[in-house]
C-alpha cells in the first residue's frame, strides 16, 4: 500500500521487490501498483480512461505524478 508516501516512492519499492522476484510479470506489477495506490489516484486514473488491464506502468506513473503535483498546488 502507498500509505502517506509519495506515489514515486511507492512505485520504486514495488519495482525493487519485483526485481528480486523474477517470476513477477509486468501485468502483475501494474495490478499491484493500481490496487495499492491511494483511492484519489485510482479515481483520477479511471476518470482519465486508464485501466490496469490496458495501461502501461509508465502511463500510470506519469498520470499519478501529475495528480500529486496538482494536489500539492491546492
Amino acid at each position: 500500500r502507498q500509505g502517506k508516501r509519495p506515489i514515486k516512492d511507492y512505485l520504486r519499492q514495488l519495482k525493487s521487490m519485483a526485481a528480486r522476484l523474477p517470476d513477477i510479470t509486468e501485468f502483475q506489477l501494474i495490478q499491484k501498483y493500481w490496487d495499492g495506490a491511494e483511492t484519489c489516484i485510482r479515481l483520477k486514473w479511471t476518470e482519465n480512461g486508464f485501466t490496469p488491464e490496458f495501461s502501461s506502468l509508465e502511463e500510470l506513473e506519469i498520470a499519478a505524478k501529475r495528480n500529486e503535483n496538482t494536489e500539492q498546488l491546492r
